[in-house]
């Protein structure tokens, strides 16, 4: 059962809104920014913060796509904490996978041991003098806790995976994306002035729709 629309959900979308509407800390026509026009407002000097994965932090200190103000000074922190609720942000799995009528599962695996290996991983991250290949995404715990790793990276890594303890995952079930299509057009809609209660509500029965019809119920 959906319960986004709950007391909770409600006065979480409310101060979101508020942010936008009636603080207006953002840039206007920021409620349509994609993942990249964030990160391109803030390597401008538009925006202090964006919210973005990880690997655009590698733009913001590339001296070729942001402003020399951004490249010094840009630093990596969790998302912000609710007062007295703690902190939370989601993760997701991207996973290597050997299809099972694979005619060469010993080659396959081989791979897999070796592209996963943590000392190869620690020394792409810790490689950086050619931009267009520097990358700063580290899948295992022990990279992310490196202090060689944190040290090029301004302790990205360690802030990332303090972030990762209090993640969460995004539903498992095979209807999620058209079910988080309804929430993303719903807040959406909340930010440029539609009543959030009334929004959520139809969001809600939206969702009952889809997971009814799923077999759900």
């Amino acid at each position: 059962q959906p319960i986004f629309n709950n007391a909770a959900g409600i006065e979480a979308t409310e101060r979101f809104v508020d942010l936008l509407l009636e603080m207006e800390v953002a840039p206007p026509g920021s409620v349509t920014y994609n993942e990249y026009e964030a990160v391109q407002s803030m390597a401008q000097g538009e925006s202090a913060m964006a919210m973005s994965w990880w690997w655009q932090y590698t733009n913001l200190v590339n001296e070729e796509k942001a402003i020399p103000e951004v490249v010094e000074n840009a630093r990596f922190a969790p998302v912000p904490e609710w007062e007295g609720k703690g902190g939370a942000t989601y993760a997701i799995c991207m996973p290597l996978a050997i299809m099972k009528d694979s005619a060469n599962k010993d080659a396959a695996w081989e791979f897999l041991k070796w592209v996963t290996n943590p000392d190869l991983e620690k020394k792409i991250v810790t490689t950086t003098d050619d931009p267009n290949t520097t990358t700063n995404v580290a899948v295992q715990v022990a990279t992310l806790k490196d202090a060689r790793v944190n040290e090029v990276w301004n302790d990205m890594h360690k802030t990332a995976a303090e972030s990762l303890a209090v993640s969460r995952i995004m539903p498992q079930i095979p209807e999620w994306p058209e079910v988080s299509d309804v929430l993303a057009i719903a807040v959406n809609k909340t930010a440029t002035g539609a009543p959030v209660k009334a929004t959520l509500d139809q969001a809600a029965e939206e969702v009952r729709a889809i997971l009814n019809r799923a077999g759900y119920y």
